[in-house]
């Protein structure tokens, strides 16, 4: 008995013990929260929470080396270790360009300052959200078979055409050694057939970089390029010829497929190497290519010359006539062919386009071939950013022991100094004017003749003087340097790998990554694009073809509708006539002026502009708004666009030079019945022409940055400067704001820059929102008097959305691995998530606010009762008190009145 009363006094003292040392663990646990929540000064802090800076994207890209495995045009076999110093100079991170916006344009800046692309009080309007964005690049190199080289080499000998149909050549006046015939291949049908080989290596979904060296098909006082359609001596042949010309557009195209090679090859599965070994692949695909239309090429040349061409179906003829190419195309082409030879048989005013050595395709990919040209193009007046023949790395030579014979004289070291070409010619003349210079400079009137700087630099000058036949390695010598001068000197392979970075760089930069307008490009699931057409004639229809082709229009604008997006289109016609407000603010915004201009030959003239004032037309439009017209949402955006058709005697342009100017509330876009107005860029010494009736090019550019975020592919940001710079490198191929094309079509990869624009958008919006909530609660104080707004604030709901919030930030920083749906879905999650903390954050502050509210009226109230209480015992203390006191005196005084007795 005595046992169990033991064990339960036991019992209760261990319960006692538990008891106690839980209270006391929830006071340490309570102490605890209490010292994090005063040491954390704020709410932001104790939450652990810090503003946003940025983000980065992941994005991939492959290079492809075809020809450098010594079987190219110089021999150059590019070996791992070349490839592995190359890498180590390509930058994998790059920061997200914003251009400020100042009306940018589908077109060019002709003005030799590019401040006029950027208005300071535009610029100010401008709120910067989300600073910081940045790329990670990852880049691949892709090693193939020589075989593909071998394939493409024979593509170029099948393919190749002169541009001169008969035998004379441009530059008769020019030396015989600057005489240059040239040739070109159809742009398109070489691509598809890179495209071919892409899709057989599952490549198509990342951006490709071809850089090629194949051997020249041409000879060597002769020049390639690659354009498409034909040049200007063979579209003036097909126009006047009568024999097969087609009317009906429609029966041509019937039957025409969209691909020229096949593409439907085994896909291999995705490496995430970095430098990939596919020659074994890429051998397959070659392999395969040839069983499939070897055949062909024999029998293409069989059934022409049989003049069976239903039973043709690879290649254009060699050296056949302009006619007999166009029936073949007529019979065995793709659609956008087919639609070519339509044009040309029924327009008389069409141009050839530019010759060049690069094109961008139509889909996430871009070749230059190094052994094409001489090429140039750009601005005719400023020449900023202008792309030259200097612009790409040239070959470095390498010594053979025996050359082929021809008229050229022969170098030291076997190799034909006819190689050298013209811009050798005038590297060379650059450094005999400079060695002069420096003689004239230090020692033709100096005393140190004798010095040995002087020695080696009469020594150089009497070689160039003297030798008239200089071998490769002397020209290495006398322009890329020594590679004994010190080994600061880069030798030709060092300089050539050098360039070549310079073209990957410049591709990431105007095609992978190019900077967007400051201009909101949120994503909207319905686009309603607004047209109105305003014009002051009747002659003809502006919106009809060959005029602003508004199908067309449509057609191209719906390649950047994403699957779940929406485009609408309304169209309404106001003709001036019937609208004299309308007619009088048109009036108001038309402007002329005197400006000078160069022509073709190289002339300077004074030209005669008459121009709308954008800016005027934008205010005059504004007073005249609708206000019936739908309004934005948040699911909808208006795109106004304003069509001004003119039919003077004289062309209208919008700011003196623009076909199409984007604005920051609208688009306008300018028409006037001229089929060729020479414009202000020139290519290979020939001016480009736009047709003024159609200004659908310069107009497709303009609205897809309104919308989209495009920018002209040759504009580049100068964070150095803080201004716009140039580089006309890249702005080539058919898209609508390539200016050595007149087709237009965007590609795959704009439609990439969109969709990646939207994303960027999304990041910026959500971690300026993330970052005013983080704010927010930085205002809430932590302290002893407010801690129990620990249990008032839904601390747990924030970060558990905050925690959401991340995660989809994660998720949409890997895109590329996000089928579109999945991309939309993850943007609107985080719309809703940044929402949801933005109400919780605003909730945060309004319950601490009316804590402190709460707080100090109950101090108040407490004080006033306590100031009360205290009046309420003062009169009864001073009673009682007195009571004390007279009772105090009353005994005090009798007694000392009690009388003595004796």
């Amino acid at each position: 008995m005595k046992w169990i009363n033991a064990s339960y006094v036991l019992m209760v003292i261990w319960i006692m013990i538990q008891w106690s040392r839980g209270e006391g663990m929830k006071m340490n646990e309570e102490e605890e929260g209490k010292k994090e929540w005063i040491e954390a000064g704020n709410l932001a802090k104790y939450l652990q929470l810090e503003e946003m800076n940025g983000i980065s994207l992941k994005v991939e890209m492959n290079v492809i080396f075809i020809g450098f495995n010594g079987d190219g045009q110089s021999k150059l076999n590019l070996n791992e270790k070349f490839l592995s110093n190359w890498f180590s100079h390509i930058q994998h991170k790059k920061l997200h360009s914003v251009i400020p916006f100042q009306s940018f344009h589908s077109s060019f800046d002709s003005s030799s300052s590019s401040s006029s692309y950027y208005d300071q009080k535009e610029g100010e309007r401008i709120e910067k959200k989300g600073n910081g964005m940045e790329y990670e690049l990852s880049i691949r190199v892709l090693q193939l078979s020589p075989l593909v080289n071998t394939l493409l080499e024979d593509h170029l000998y099948w393919n190749i055409r002169p541009e001169d149909l008969q035998g004379k050549t441009e530059g008769l006046d020019k030396p015989e050694e600057e005489v240059k015939p040239k040739h070109y291949i159809n742009a398109n049908r070489f691509s598809s057939l890179l495209f071919s080989l892409l899709n057989h290596l599952n490549e198509t979904n990342r951006f490709t970089l071809f850089i090629l060296n194949p051997k020249s098909p041409v000879q060597s006082h002769e020049m390639y390029g690659y354009r498409n359609g034909f040049s200007d001596d063979e579209l003036s042949e097909l126009f006047k010829n009568d024999e097969f010309k087609s009317k009906d557009v429609e029966n041509l195209l019937s039957g025409a497929s969209r691909d020229v090679f096949p593409t439907d090859a085994p896909k291999k599965e995705i490496s995430k190497e970095r430098v990939i070994n596919w020659v074994k692949q890429s051998n397959e695909w070659a392999k395969w290519f040839l069983s499939k239309e070897r055949k062909k090429i024999v029998e293409t040349e069989q059934c022409i010359d049989n003049g069976d061409l239903d039973t043709c179906s690879f290649l254009l003829p060699l050296n056949k006539s302009i006619i007999e190419v166009a029936k073949w195309i007529s019979k065995k082409g793709t659609i956008k062919e087919k639609e070519y030879i339509f044009e040309a048989q029924n327009d008389p005013h069409l141009h050839e386009e530019c010759l060049v050595d690069s094109w961008v395709t139509q889909h996430r990919f871009a070749f230059i071939d190094l052994t094409a040209g001489p090429i140039d193009f750009g601005p005719s007046i400023t020449k900023q950013g202008y792309r030259s023949p200097q612009s790409i790395p040239y070959l470095p030579v390498i010594s053979v022991k025996k050359a082929p014979q021809n008229h050229t004289h022969k170098s030291e070291g076997g190799i034909e100094s006819s190689s050298l070409s013209q811009s050798r010619y005038e590297l060379y003349q650059s450094e005999k004017y400079l060695l002069d210079s420096f003689w004239n400079q230090f020692c033709e009137h100096s005393k140190q003749r004798d010095d040995a700087f002087c020695k080696d630099l009469n020594e150089q000058i009497s070689f160039l003087n003297l030798n008239k036949t200089i071998s490769n390695e002397k020209w290495d010598s006398l322009l890329v340097g020594d590679a004994h001068e010190g080994e600061n000197e880069f030798s030709a392979e060092e300089n050539f790998s050098s360039q070549l970075g310079h073209i990957v760089s410049s591709s990431i930069d105007q095609l992978l990554l190019p900077p967007t307008s400051s201009l909101r490009h949120d994503f909207k699931s319905r686009l309603q694009f607004q047209i109105y057409v305003i014009k002051n004639h009747d002659s003809f229809n502006p919106i009809a073809h060959p005029y602003f082709h508004y199908e067309d229009f449509k057609l191209q604008l719906s390649k950047l509708k994403f699957p779940n997006q929406e485009f609408s289109f309304m169209v309404k016609e106001i003709s001036l006539s019937s609208d004299a407000k309308l007619s009088l603010a048109l009036r108001t915004s038309m402007k002329s002026s005197i400006d000078p201009k160069l022509s073709s030959d190289g002339n300077y003239l004074s030209e005669t502009k008459l121009y709308i004032d954008s800016k005027e037309i934008q205010h005059q439009l504004e007073e005249l708004e609708d206000s019936s017209q739908p309004i934005e949402s948040t699911f909808q955006k208006i795109i106004p666009i304003f069509l001004l058709s003119f039919n003077y005697e004289y062309p209208i342009l919008i700011d003196k030079q623009y076909q199409a100017k984007t604005l920051d509330n609208m688009v306008l876009i300018v028409q006037s019945n001229f089929h060729s107005y020479e414009s202000q860029v020139t290519c290979n010494g020939k001016p480009i022409f736009w047709d003024l009736r159609n200004p659908l090019k310069a107009a497709l550019g303009a609205v897809s940055t309104y919308f989209g975020g495009l920018l002209p592919v040759h504009l580049k940001w100068d964070e150095a400067a803080k201004s716009l710079s140039q580089d006309w490198m890249w702005s080539i191929g058919e898209n609508p704001f390539s200016q050595t094309s007149l087709r237009y079509s965007f590609s795959t990869l704009q439609k990439d820059i969109i969709l990646r624009n939207y994303i960027l958008a999304a990041f910026n919006d959500s971690i300026y929102q993330v970052n005013q909530v983080v704010r927010e609660l930085t205002h809430i104080q932590c302290g002893e008097q407010n801690q129990h707004l620990i249990e008032m604030i839904p601390i747990e709901s924030i970060l558990e959305t905050m925690s959401e919030v991340e995660q989809l930030w994660l998720t949409l920083k890997d895109y590329t691995q996000l089928e579109s749906l999945q991309i939309y879905k993850t943007i609107d999650l985080l719309t809703q998530n940044v929402e949801s903390l933005k109400h919780m954050g605003k909730l945060s502050l309004d319950v601490s606010q009316l804590y402190q509210c709460v707080h100090s009226d109950n101090k108040s109230n407490s004080e006033l009762q306590k100031r009360t209480y205290v009046n309420w015992l003062l009169a009864p203390s001073l009673v009682i008190n007195a009571f004390i006191i007279l009772f105090w005196f009353y005994f005090s005084k009798r007694k000392s009145q009690k009388t003595k007795v004796n």
